[in-house]
C-alpha cells in the first residue's frame, strides 16, 4: 500500500485530521487528572471488557469455523443472538424458564454442538472452556468483589428510570417477565436489555443485576475487530483505528454513547453494520439467509434500526436479490411477535411507540422548521465527531462514482435514518427537547466505519490528472 500511496494525498489526509489529535493531546490530554494506576476501577473495567471480547471471540471463531462462515464479527452476533431468539421466538416454551437457566441450557447445546464438529479442535475448546470458568470465578469475581466497578450514575434519564429497571427483570426473572412488566413503555423491544443480562452472566455469577461498565466497554474491542476483518488495506485499518480511538478520548457524549452507556447504542450500531455487510458482500447463500434472518431479529431493537432493518429486507425482495423464502426468515420476528400477542398477551413490538407517535401528532399539529437548524447544531455540538464525518465526506466525493457505487445501499440507509430523525423533529416532536437527535443520528455508525476504510484506499491511490 506505502508504495502506491499518493504521497501529497497522504500529507492532506494527515492535515484534515490534525485538529482531531490537536485537540486531545495539547488541549484534554494536558488537563487530564485521572489517577492512573492498575488499581483505577476505570482500567479495572476495560481489562475485564478485553476478557469478555477473548471470550466472544474464541466462541465466534469456533462457530466459524463449524459453519464455514467469512467473518468472526457475524459468527460473533449468531452466538449472542441465539439467547434472545430461542427466547423469543420460542416464549411459550421459555417463558416459565428464569433467564438463568435458559443461559445455561443454550450453552450446553453451543458446547455439544462444538465439541461434537468435526471441524473444531477439540483439545483447544476444552481448554477455552476450562479457562473461561476458572476466570469468571476467580479472576473477574475477585475484582468485582474487591472493587466497585459497577456504575453509579447515569447521564441520560432513560437509563435508570427505564432500561436500568426492565434490565434488572430480565435478569433477576426471565424475558416473558419483562415484557409483562414494563409499565408505560410496553411493548418495546428488548433485544438490547437482553445482550446486557447475557453479558453480565457471561462474566460473573451474581444473584442481582448490577450495571457493569466492561459490558458496554466490550463494544470498543468488537469495533476494532469489525474493522480489522473487513477487506481493505492494513494502512487504512491502522490509521482509522487510530482516529477512531483519538475520537472516542477526544469526545465525552460519543464515547459515553457507544461504549458507556446502558442504552447501548453501540450494540445496535454493531450488529446492524456487521449484519447488513454480511447480507451485501456474502456470496453464501445459507450465510445470506442467515443474516437476512438475524437482521430481522434487529425488529427488537431500537426503533429506528427496526423500521430500516424490515424495510431493507423488503427492499431487497422487491429488487429480487433475495427469495420469498429469505424474505419470510427476515420479517419472521413480525410474525413472532403477533403470535406472542395473540396467545400470550404481549403487546405487539413498537405498537406502544406508535400509538405515542399518533398522539404527539394530534397535540402537536404544528412544524417546526427551526429544528431543521436545531438538530444540526446539536449535532455540530461534538466537534471531534463532526471533523471525523467531514473528512469522510471530502474522501467519499473525491472518487464520488467509484465509493457511491459499492456503497450505494449503506450511503442510502444512512441518509435515510438522518432524515428520518429531521422529520421526527420537525413534523411530529416539535416541543421535544432536540438532545437525543445526536443518539438517533449515530444509529448507523458503525455502517460508516467500512465505507471510510475504502474510501482512505481510494484517496491515497487517487492520481490527480496532471495539465498538458
Amino acid at each position: 500500500m506505502l508504495e502506491t500511496t499518493n504521497k501529497k494525498n497522504l500529507f492532506l489526509l494527515l492535515f484534515f485530521f490534525s485538529p482531531i489529535f490537536y485537540n486531545y493531546f495539547f488541549n484534554l490530554l494536558p488537563r487530564e487528572t485521572r489517577f492512573i494506576s492498575l488499581t483505577n476501577t476505570d482500567f479495572i473495567n476495560i481489562f475485564i471488557s478485553f476478557l469478555l471480547f477473548l471470550y466472544l471471540f474464541f466462541v465466534g471463531k469456533q462457530i466459524q469455523i463449524a459453519f464455514g462462515l467469512n467473518s468472526i464479527s457475524f459468527s460473533i452476533a449468531i452466538y449472542v443472538f441465539s439467547f434472545f431468539i430461542i427466547d423469543n421466538h420460542l416464549l411459550f416454551l421459555a417463558k416459565e424458564v428464569s433467564f438463568k437457566t435458559l443461559f445455561l441450557f443454550i450453552n450446553l447445546l453451543w458446547f455439544i454442538f462444538l465439541i461434537t464438529n468435526k471441524k473444531v479442535e477439540k483439545k483447544a475448546f476444552l481448554l477455552f472452556v476450562l479457562l473461561s470458568l476458572l476466570t469468571r470465578e476467580f479472576v473477574v469475581e475477585n475484582l468485582i468483589s474487591t472493587y466497585e466497578l459497577q456504575t453509579t450514575y447515569f447521564t441520560v434519564p432513560d437509563e435508570d428510570k427505564v432500561w436500568l429497571p426492565v434490565t434488572t427483570k430480565i435478569f433477576e426473572s426471565n424475558y416473558h417477565f419483562a415484557l409483562l412488566n414494563f409499565p408505560g413503555h410496553s411493548g418495546y423491544g428488548l433485544l438490547i436489555s437482553h445482550i446486557s443480562s447475557l453479558f453480565t452472566l457471561i462474566c460473573t455469577s451474581v444473584k442481582s443485576f448490577v450495571f457493569f461498565p466492561f459490558i458496554k466497554n466490550v463494544f470498543y474491542f468488537l469495533t476494532m475487530l469489525f474493522i480489522y476483518e473487513y477487506k481493505s488495506s492494513t494502512f487504512s485499518k491502522a490509521i482509522l483505528s487510530i482516529v477512531l480511538l483519538v475520537v472516542t478520548l477526544n469526545s465525552h457524549w460519543f464515547r459515553y454513547l457507544l461504549f458507556n452507556s446502558l442504552m447501548l447504542e453501540s450494540a445496535v450500531s454493531y450488529y446492524f453494520a456487521v449484519l447488513f455487510y454480511s447480507s451485501e458482500e456474502s456470496n453464501n447463500k445459507k450465510e445470506k439467509n442467515l443474516s437476512i434472518f438475524l437482521l430481522g431479529v434487529l425488529f427488537f431493537s431500537k426503533q429506528f434500526i427496526a423500521l430500516i432493518a424490515i424495510f431493507y429486507i423488503v427492499y431487497l425482495f422487491l429488487i429480487r436479490r433475495i427469495t420469498v423464502f429469505t424474505l419470510g426468515l427476515g420479517i419472521s420476528g413480525v410474525f413472532i411477535s403477533f403470535i406472542n400477542y395473540i396467545f400470550l398477551n404481549i403487546d405487539i413490538t413498537w405498537s406502544n411507540y406508535f400509538d405515542n407517535y399518533g398522539s404527539a401528532i394530534e397535540l402537536e399539529r404544528t412544524i417546526n422548521y427551526s429544528n431543521f437548524f436545531n438538530v444540526i447544531n446539536q449535532f455540530l455540538i461534538d466537534r471531534p465527531l463532526s471533523v471525523f464525518l467531514f473528512v469522510l465526506t471530502i474522501l467519499f466525493f473525491v472518487n464520488l462514482n467509484k465509493n457511491f457505487m459499492k456503497f450505494k445501499n449503506a450511503s442510502l440507509i444512512f441518509l435515510f435514518n438522518t432524515v428520518l430523525v429531521f422529520v421526527l423533529y420537525i413534523f411530529i416532536w416539535t416541543n421535544v427537547q432536540i438532545d437525543s437527535s445526536y443518539r438517533y443520528i449515530i444509529n448507523c455508525f458503525h455502517l460508516l466505519l467500512p465505507i471510510y476504510l475504502v474510501t482512505i484506499d481510494n484517496f491515497l491511490s487517487h492520481k490527480t490528472k496532471s495539465k498538458n
